[in-house]
């Protein structure tokens, strides 16, 4: 029987205009009244959920940077790290000097990445993202020099290149490496710490709440969120999920612009 489920934020809980339906927080809301636990599943770190967070304060968990982090919102504290040591980071930029990219270093609750770097923003044609990540990214001068000095370890790189042609080229050199990378848009690229994903936290947090994988539901829409579909006893892809999400699926609900979260709620777990 179900008891804790786990969402994806984009592409699942937000809709295209990167919003909550107020029939999908009713629908939650309603859910967790009836004694269900939500926890956010997500590549965002902790500060890009605050705006979310707002909206559905009965959340009482976050996985953040693709499983790095696990956050407990009501005692104030991280239960869970898996990160990437920054010198990795470092042999990871190393790697791609010369590429045209906006390259990040997320931590839980901070992004740095390069002051040039971000300049170019609006010329990587991904502007349904620029007012979160301007309002959420810290810059550096020099990218380099900080990851040269710095002793602290990142939950994930992540990575915006001007087109998908660049970012494959990009992802044909780290992918050998030992890596767990993905991707969530045509033009980025995710790389965490070996054996690092939403299935190793959500793995961790059921055990930590004492839950076997078949009490766990996981809701998503793409290729981050397959290692949760392989651990949860039941996967629920979005109407709009690529194909390799559907066909990893239990179900499929209606898309995210259409309340497909409320949707298989209701259809899976009726009252």
């Amino acid at each position: 029987m179900t008891q804790l489920i786990a969402l994806d934020l984009d592409g699942t809980l937000l809709n295209s205009r990167q919003e909550i339906d107020p029939y999908t927080i009713d629908t939650l809301r309603r859910y967790e009244a009836r004694g269900y636990q939500f926890v956010f599943c997500s590549g965002r770190n902790l500060t890009e959920l605050t705006n979310v967070r707002r909206l559905l304060p009965f959340f009482r968990y976050a996985l953040l940077c693709n499983g790095a982090y696990i956050y407990d919102f009501q005692e104030k504290r991280f239960l869970y790290e898996a990160t990437l040591p920054i010198r990795e980071a470092y042999a990871i930029y190393q790697k791609l000097w010369g590429f045209r990219m906006i390259f990040e270093l997320n931590y839980h609750s901070r992004i740095l990445t390069s002051r040039e770097q971000l300049d170019r923003l609006r010329a990587f044609g991904i502007s349904h993202l620029e007012n979160l990540i301007t309002s959420t990214r810290e810059c550096v001068d020099d990218l380099p020099s900080h990851l040269a000095s710095s002793q602290e370890p990142v939950g994930k790189v992540n990575i915006f290149f001007p087109c998908q042609e660049l970012r494959d080229k990009a992802r044909e050199i780290i992918e050998p490496l030992p890596y767990t990378t993905c991707y969530q848009e045509p033009k980025n690229f995710e790389i965490n710490r070996l054996g690092v994903h939403k299935g190793s936290s959500l793995g961790a947090l059921a055990a930590l709440l004492g839950l076997s994988s078949q009490e766990v539901m996981a809701m998503g829409d793409n290729v981050n969120d397959l290692p949760m579909f392989s651990y949860a006893g039941t996967a629920v892809a979005m109407g709009n999920a690529i194909p390799a999400a559907k066909e990893a699926a239990d179900f499929v609900t209606r898309s995210n612009d259409d309340n497909g979260v409320a949707y298989a709620l209701e259809t899976l777990l009726p009252a």
